[in-house]
C-alpha cells in the first residue's frame, strides 16, 4: 500500500464542524471571517508544503491530540497522486492478471478501501471527525460498483469534502497555538529565512 497510514487509535473528539468549506471569493468584499479562513488555508497550506513546518505542525497536533487529522490531510494529498500515477487498468495494484479476472476498472480502489478503514468508518483506528452526511458519500463511493463508475477527476475527489472539514477544525482549533509554539519557532529559525 503506497499510503502511509497511522495506527494511532484517539477516541473522543470534542471538535465538530458541519457544513461546506467558505468559497466565497475573496476579492468581492468578504467578511473579516471568511477573510481570515481564506489567510488561515493559504498559511495552512503553506505549512504542509515546506517540510520543516510540516514536521514540526505534525508534532503539535500530535501533542494537541488532533494527529490522526493532520495524517488524514498526508494520505489524502499522497492518495491523489497514488489515483493520478497509478496504474490504468487492472486492480489496486495494477495487475494485468487479475485484470482478467475482474474487468471492472477499480484502479485506486484499495487505496480507498485503505483510507476508509483507517480513517473514516465508525470506529476506525484513527477515525477523524466529519459530519455523517461525508461520512456517508465517502462510504458510498467507495463500494465497488459506484467507485468503478467514476472517472479519473470524480475518483480524486472522493475525500476533498472531508480534508476541507479536516483543515477548518486545525485552523479554527489549532493554527494560532501553533504559530505561538516552540515546535513552530523551532521550524522557523532552523529555516534561516523565517518565511511562511
Amino acid at each position: 500500500m503506497l499510503l502511509a497510514l497511522s495506527s494511532r487509535r484517539r477516541r473522543g473528539s470534542s471538535s465538530t464542524i458541519g457544513g461546506e468549506e467558505d468559497t466565497s471569493d475573496v476579492t468581492q468584499n468578504p467578511s473579516q471571517r471568511s477573510r481570515e479562513s481564506y489567510v488561515d488555508s493559504n498559511r495552512l497550506a503553506g505549512i504542509m508544503n515546506y517540510l520543516p513546518l510540516r514536521e514540526a505542525f505534525g508534532e503539535f497536533c500530535q501533542k494537541s491530540l488532533c494527529g490522526e487529522s493532520f495524517q488524514f490531510l498526508r494520505d489524502a494529498s499522497e492518495f491523489r497522486g497514488v489515483i493520478v500515477e497509478g496504474p490504468v487498468d487492472g486492480d489496486a495494484n495494477g495487475s494485468a492478471e487479475e485484470e482478467q479476472e475482474a474487468p471492472v476498472h477499480t484502479s485506486g480502489l484499495g487505496d480507498v478501501a485503505a483510507m476508509v478503514n483507517e480513517y473514516i468508518k465508525d470506529g476506525a483506528p484513527s477515525e477523524i471527525n466529519i459530519g455523517s452526511d461525508i461520512k456517508h458519500d465517502i462510504m458510498e463511493l467507495a463500494k465497488v460498483e459506484t467507485f468503478a463508475s467514476l472517472d479519473q477527476d470524480a475518483r480524486l475527489l472522493i475525500f476533498v469534502k472531508a480534508e476541507r472539514e479536516i483543515r477548518r477544525i486545525l485552523e479554527d482549533n489549532l493554527m494560532a497555538r501553533f504559530l505561538a509554539s516552540a515546535q513552530y519557532k523551532r521550524a522557523v529559525d532552523g529555516d534561516g529565512d523565517g518565511r511562511v
